[in-house]
């Protein structure tokens, strides 16, 4: 049993140096997999950068098989979303040179810094096209599931304080939000997408990502990732099926049905005596009145301060800020956006929110008459959804990379189905005119037997 998590990590590797596609399932899942493997052998207790520096190293691989196969790896890259999101963690950062809280600037840089370039540069820019989403998708929902089952299974993982984590060493139980984030990719993954070849195989793993997802994200006690995946997934759903019509509006409520079905099996098998407190109601009301506290704290000290309302407190800012929860950042980005980042971190961010809303209309728009495109575009703004809330829910102004890879991805996709389609439009007026001129026969051509 202790060797299956190996054997996993062996697969994964071996998948991602064959498929780009892999190493960008690699980081998506990284942090996960890392709490898996740190229970399963020491080595990655004692070496934490040991599966990061991996999945860096199958990543800049994969830039360089892309580069040397001649494929487009920065065609429609530098979209208006792209550059907002560089100038974002740019500003950040550098919001920190006048931040009050040294220490965590200094702490952030050291820890975070060096992996921003693997969400915001080279993943996206692996993935140009929307059938690349639909691989992502299907790629990360098989790896999820695997890692999300060996975590329920396995004997070094266990329940404390009614969260899932590594069962030895009382100082490095992991990162129980990041085996909950994991949970509810998974699950919104399973619910929304449509695999290119549906059948019962693809309906059992659509299925078990939406039990097993579930389950991983009640287990961890990730009160916040569940929540926030059942939002996105049900204001997808509706899209995703084009409720509008009459055959949408059934599949929809088919499509719920289904899910909530899921979800209660899920509730059902993974909320025990042992967990159950921390979705109880009480609990859930705490969380969420220390994150209002947190978030009133930190912007009556941004207001005190008219010095500051242009470039913000800094980042970490809010650690620096007399709060009555004593933490070092609120857990609500569009707090720590202003009160930390000021009015020009507030309007970058505003403005990669405005980019990916516009974006995500026209997109669904482009791909409304094909199922399996729209499939991918409703699981692409269904990750947005998901990580914008978790983003206003834990972690700190650049605490959550995914959202912004996520945004990326969206942009540069649908500038590239964009282009396509008036390419495909081209062709068809060239060959229309040529017909019309008589050099092409408007009729089938005959085919020999």
């Amino acid at each position: 049993m202790a060797r299956l998590p190996l054997i996993a990590l062996a697969a994964l590797l071996v998948m991602a140096l064959w498929s780009p596609i892999w190493a960008v399932t690699a980081l998506v899942v990284m942090y996960p997999l890392e709490v898996l493997l740190q229970a399963s052998a020491a080595i990655f207790v004692d070496r934490p950068v040991l599966l990061n520096g991996m999945v860096a190293g199958l990543l800049v691989w994969a830039v360089v098989r892309r580069t040397m196969s001649g494929q487009p790896l920065f065609r429609n890259l530098f979209t208006p979303t792209c550059l907002a999101c560089l100038a974002f963690f740019a500003w950040g950062y550098t919001s920190g040179l006048w931040s009050r809280t040294e220490w965590a600037f200094q702490l952030e840089t050291v820890r975070a810094l060096p992996y921003w370039p693997l969400f915001l540069i080279l993943a996206p820019m692996l993935i140009w096209r929307i059938e690349d989403v639909g691989s992502l998708i299907g790629a990360t929902m098989i790896a999820g599931l695997v890692i999300a089952g060996l975590l329920i299974v396995s004997p070094n993982v266990d329940l404390n304080a009614a969260r899932l984590g590594i069962a030895y060493g009382s100082d490095n139980r992991g990162n129980p939000l990041e085996l909950g984030t994991l949970g509810g990719n998974v699950m919104l993954m399973g619910a929304l997408t449509l695999l290119v070849r549906p059948g019962l195989t693809s309906i059992g793993i659509r299925s078990a990502a939406v039990v097993v997802g579930a389950g991983l994200a009640l287990l961890s006690g990730s009160r916040g990732q569940l929540i926030g995946a059942v939002i996105a997934i049900l204001a997808m759903v509706p899209i995703n099926f084009r409720a509008l019509s009459a055959r949408g509006l059934g599949l929809t409520a088919l499509a719920g049905v289904l899910f909530a079905g899921g979800l209660m099996f899920a509730v059902d098998a993974f909320v025990t005596q042992d967990n159950d407190r921390r979705w109880a109601v009480e609990s859930l009301a705490f969380g969420g009145s220390e994150r209002v506290e947190n978030c009133v704290d930190l912007l009556a000290a941004y207001a005190e301060s008219p010095t500051h309302w242009l470039q913000g407190l800094g980042l970490y800012g809010f650690a620096s800020v007399e709060s009555r929860s004593g933490v070092h950042y609120t857990h609500v980005l569009l707090a720590d956006a202003l009160g930390e980042g000021g009015l020009i971190g507030f309007s970058l961010l505003m403005f990669i929110i405005y980019t990916v809303v516009r974006t995500g209309f026209r997109f669904e728009r482009m791909v409304r008459h094909d199922p399996v495109a729209r499939a991918n575009v409703c699981v692409l703004l269904g990750l947005l959804i998901y990580h914008f809330i978790l983003a206003n829910k834990q972690g700190n102004m650049l605490g959550n990379p995914l959202l912004y890879t996520f945004a990326i991805m969206l942009a540069r996709t649908c500038r590239e189905y964009e282009s396509r389609e008036v390419l495909m439009e081209d062709h068809d007026f060239e060959y229309e005119d040529e017909v019309a001129e008589g050099g092409v026969e408007d009729s089938p051509v005959p085919v020999a037997t």
